[in-house]
This record gives C-alpha cells, structure tokens and sequence, in this order.
C-alpha cells in the first residue's frame, strides 16, 4: 500500500504541503507560518546527509513523513535530535505507517554518536494522542509537557 523511502528533492512541494497541514494542526497553529522558510529548512534537511527526512508514498504521491534534526547541544558537549514533523495524512491513518515512521527516527537517532537525548512532539491533542503516546512509550520514550524525551546513556 505505501512505501517509506529517502526523501528526493522531487518530493519537495509535496512535503511542504503535509508539513503545513501538521503545522496547522498541532500546539503553534496561531503562529504565522512562512511557507518559503519551511521550504528552505526541507530542502537543506534532505540535501544533509547527517539529517532525517523520510516519506511515506502511495502511487508516487507522499501521505506521510518524518523529519529530524541532530545539532549540538546548547550547553553540553554531544548533540541532540529532535522531530521537526512526524506526520500521516488520513489516507494511511489506521496503518502502522505512523507507526514505521517514528520507529525510523528512533532507529536514525540510536545511529548519531554522542547523542544526549532526543524528543518526539505530539501533533495536536485529540483521539490519536493516547495511540500517540503509548506508540512513544513504547520506543522508551518519557513524557515531558507535550514532547516526548529519550535521554540516552548515563545521562538520566
């Protein structure tokens, strides 16, 4: 039914368009989107070999993505990743899409060296938070405000 691959630069404006509909559906939807910064942020993200940016593709069209950012860490040596989008169009929710596609961040962050921690947001409180969350948990995931913390190693 769908495919999860490596996002392509021809993938772009398709990933731009579910990024602003989870944007609009999560805890900043009042905030003033800029589509032309998104756009640049993707972009970079897919042409950086250090970062994540994978989709899920039915019939060539993408209904799913996640996207993560590793940076250093503001105040401690190591680096920290964070999901920047993690989103199923409702085409595939009642898949395990969603499902793979957080399980694929968790597996690109348990690769990155010296990773101190790493976070999954919830996209907007509704029915899906509880599937959400138990999804998180279950990826060793604890639950701080509306993001979810994966502290690695000896630093808990």
């Amino acid at each position: 039914m769908y495919k999860i691959v490596v996002a392509r630069l021809s993938h772009l404006d398709e990933i731009v368009k579910l990024c602003l509909k989870s944007l609009q559906q999560g805890h900043e939807r009042s905030f003033p989107f800029c589509k032309f910064k998104i756009k640049n942020l993707v972009y970079s993200l897919i042409n950086d070999n250090h970062q994540l940016v994978l989709v899920a593709v039915v019939e060539g069209r993408v209904k799913g993505l996640v996207i993560g950012q590793v940076a250093s860490h503001a105040y401690a040596e190591g680096l920290v990743a964070e999901d920047l989008a993690l989103y199923v169009s409702p085409f595939l929710r009642g898949t395990q899409c969603y499902q793979e596609l957080a399980t694929s961040y968790e597996k690109w962050c348990s690769r990155i060296p010296n990773l101190l921690a790493s976070s999954l947001s919830l996209s907007q409180l509704n029915a899906t938070t509880q599937v959400m969350a138990s999804s998180y948990s279950k990826l060793g995931y604890k639950r701080a405000a509306v993001t979810y913390l994966n502290v690695r190693g000896d630093n808990e």
